[in-house]
């Protein structure tokens, strides 16, 4: 079977073996340096800070499931 490449960085919620997301590494960068720079991703999204959508659902599905301060690789 041919897997198709759904995206160059794949996003995962701790525990789980399948990735909820799929984003471009610069979308991954964006978000890892404003998680550095806020320290928790509910003051990124407090901050009203310019996202693409596919960043506001990534950093919205960690937030729903409690990951306030994943690991960005």
């Amino acid at each position: 079977m041919n897997r198709r490449k759904q995206g160059d960085v794949s996003w995962y919620l701790p525990n789980r073996k399948r990735p909820f997301a799929y984003s471009t590494i610069a979308e991954a960068d964006t978000i890892a340096i404003l998680l550095e720079e806020f320290g928790d991703l509910r003051a990124v999204v407090s901050a009203n800070r310019i996202l693409s959508q596919q960043e506001r659902i990534i950093i919205q599905t960690f937030i729903d499931n409690g990951v306030y301060k994943p690991i960005v690789r």
